[in-house]
Formats: C-alpha cells, structure tokens, sequence
C-alpha cells in the first residue's frame, strides 16, 4: 500500500512539473522585475541589512559626492517631525531650530558602538541615531543599550539633543517605545521617488538611485503589482513550486552538507570521532568517540530513544537561521540496563539528574557562524569561503569535546 502511495505521489508531483513547464510562459508577467539590470542583485547584496545601511549613511550624507546635498536628510526629518510631533515636545526638542540646522556639519558613522546609523554635529549638539531593521528584529534589549550608550557619551546636561529611528519594512514599533520613533521604508521609498529631482543628477548616482528604488520595491516594501502576480502564478502551479521551494539549496542545507562533510573527513582520516550519518539530520548532525564509547557502551537488546541500545550521542544541532551551530553531549535514560552510568556521571560533575528523566545534556556550547543581524550577509558569501570558516570553527569546538571527554575519563577513573 505505501509503495503505491508513493507511486503515486511521484507521478503527481511528474505531472505538476510537466504543467508548470508547459505553461513557463505564465513568468513573462515577471519580467519587469527580473529583467531590468541592478547592481544590488548583480553583487548579492539586495537584502544584505549592512549594504542597506550603508546606502542610507550615504544618502543622508550632506557631503557626500551624490549631488543632492540635504535634500534626502532633510526630507527624512521632515517626515519623522509631521509623523511625531508629541515626540519632539515631549522630548523638548525645538522643531523649529531642528529644520534650519546645517546638516552639512553633520559627521556620519556606520556601526558605532554597533549602532547602525549615528549622524553627530559636535557644533549644533545634536545626534541622530539610527536602528535599521529589515530581517530581523531587536535583540539582546538593543534600543534601550544604545540609548543609554548615545546618552551617555552625549548628554543632555552638556546641551546635546538626541533623536532615536528604529527603520523597518512595515513601521514596526520599537520596545523602547518612548525615546525611539518608527519609521518606515515605504516612506524612504516615497522620499526617494518625490524629494530628489533626478534630471540634474550625475548618470551613474542617478543610476544607483534608480537601482535602489527598484531593490526597495521588490525586496522590502513588496510591490503589490508584483506580488499580486506572485500569487496568480502560485495558485495556478501550487504543488509545482512547492516541490521546487522544498529542494532549494537553502543556507540550511549549505550548512548540513559542510558539517557532515567535516564529520566524515574527521572520522575517516582523524579517527577520533565515528560519525553516525544513519542517526543525522539537516537539522541534527550526530556523532559518537571512542572515549566514550568505552564508557557508555551500546545496552544488548534494549530498544527506544535512539533504538539498538544507544544511550549517549555528540550532537552539532543547526541553527543556521540565528548564525550558530549549537553543540551538546546528551544521554537518553538507559541507567535500569546500564548501571545507572548517567547518574553516576551527573553527580561527578555536579549536574542535577530528575527522577523519571528522559534526555539529559551533560555538556553544551555554541559556535557562533555570524552575529543575528549579519546573518543573510555570511550566506551570501562564496561556498568555499563559508566552508573553510566553519571547518575551522568545528576544529576548535573538536578540541573543546575531546578536553571535555578527557576530564570526564578522568573522573571516572579516579
């Protein structure tokens, strides 16, 4: 019966693939968006956060060399001022003098103190921070750290006046509600396409404004247009576009197929580990050592948990949507047929062990791939760049296991 289930579903999912093919001609409605030539798709950067940043810094830059002088910064302090005014009061801010300053006499910083965006003119005592977000959100309690940060380096006793923009796709709020202002890319994108008259602009900075209206639309504020015809195709070839969205080579997969490759070097030229690709994942990469294999030996003819009498494994979990790897020695409760080894183990190690546990992590720590909001970036880096780091990265967590391996064989022999 299941032989002929799956038959089926792989006649189906033949059929689908045939339809959509026949039918290709249904993404020439695409072709607006994806024919045009832009130089953020051309260097992988259209969804990069820090190229996003970088993009703005520069726009808002009264002295930069685009030609537009204040027109972008002063546009954009317009419309946080209309947008909230009670903020501006409540934070004694003169409006008034706000919109005369020189924004010429601004200096801009890009990742200062890790805050994305931070305009300081030292002559006008005035600063203006800057949180953009469009992949992730906030963090670590990060508004609140970089308020106190920028309050603190410029406070208000020695005349400095501070505005706090937290920049999302959506106009998202920020936690720390009272002190930062949401602000939205739909209406960068409305600054960009009604504030700035392109007919003077040098052709090559009239081109990377264009280029980046376009990366805004499709990218980050969604193109209704296009999204509407997104839809229209994807219900017309549903289980198609499924199959090929499920067997992507997503960052996920990149990160499996590294990590397993790494095991499987390791334990066919290194031999300290023996790598279990029967009990792997994508998600969950598995592996055992001969260390402890000596002392946790399989259990004969006990099945459950990982089955055939398993009762411990290294495990490399896959958290590559959050730029870590997380690595944990665990045990499965097999003490009734293993001589209550786990339980001799936690107390060696002053590890607290329930009654009626299932699954205990003696040992576990993490490898950081990328920070959260750099994590898109990481990935878009080159196959073999992204390998070398990690094979160097579970290198060092290598070591970390066997030094943990040997003071556990250590304990245990005394």
């Amino acid at each position: 019966m299941d032989k002929y289930l799956n038959y089926n579903n792989l006649k189906s999912n033949e059929e689908a693939i045939k339809n959509f093919l026949l039918d290709i001609n249904c993404l020439d409605a695409l072709k607006p968006w994806i024919s045009k030539i832009n130089i953020f798709d051309i260097l992988k950067i259209s969804r990069t956060e820090i190229r996003h940043s970088n993009i703005l810094a520069w726009l808002l830059d009264a002295n930069e060399n685009h030609g537009i002088g204040d027109i972008f910064i002063r546009s954009v302090i317009q419309r946080l001022i209309q947008n909230n005014l009670d903020y501006f009061n409540s934070n004694k801010i003169n409006v008034l003098e706000l919109l005369t300053l020189d924004f010429s006499n601004f200096t801009i910083m890009r990742e200062w103190n890790n805050i994305d965006i931070l305009l300081l003119s030292q002559k006008d005592r005035f600063v203006i921070c800057i949180e953009n977000k469009i992949n992730i959100g906030e963090h670590s309690n990060q508004l609140v750290r970089y308020r106190e940060k920028v309050q603190e380096t410029f406070p208000k006793e020695e005349g400095y006046d501070a505005i706090f923009i937290y920049l999302t796709p959506d106009k998202a709020l920020p936690s720390d509600i009272d002190a930062w202002m949401p602000l939205s890319y739909v209406e960068i994108l409305d600054i960009l396409n009604n504030s700035i008259d392109d007919k003077g602009l040098e052709p090559r900075v009239k081109l990377i404004i264009e280029n980046y209206i376009e990366t805004l639309r499709r990218y980050v504020v969604k193109d209704k247009e296009l999204v509407q015809i997104c839809i229209n195709i994807y219900k017309k070839h549903k289980q198609a576009l499924d199959l090929i969205f499920e067997n992507r080579p997503d960052s996920g997969n990149i990160v499996a197929d590294i990590v397993k490759e790494y095991l499987t070097n390791r334990a066919n030229i290194s031999r300290d580990i023996i790598y279990e690709p029967n009990y792997s994942t994508k998600t969950l990469q598995r592996f055992s050592t001969d260390y402890f294999n000596n002392i946790f030996p399989p259990v004969p003819n006990v099945q459950g948990y990982w089955g055939e009498g398993i009762n411990y494994f290294w495990e490399i979990r896959n958290n590559y949507s959050t730029g870590k790897l997380h690595v944990k020695f665990v045990m499965c409760n097999y003490d009734e047929w293993n001589g209550k080894k786990a339980e001799r183990l936690s107390k060696l190690l002053n590890k607290e062990l329930k009654d009626n546990w299932q699954w205990k992590t003696f040992y576990s720590f993490n490898i950081t791939l990328a920070s959260p909001d750099r994590v898109e970036e990481y990935f878009e880096g080159e196959y073999e760049d992204i390998k070398k780091d990690i094979f160097t990265k579970l290198d060092a967590a290598m070591e970390r296991v066997l030094k943990f391996e040997k003071k556990v064989n250590e304990l245990w022999d005394e």
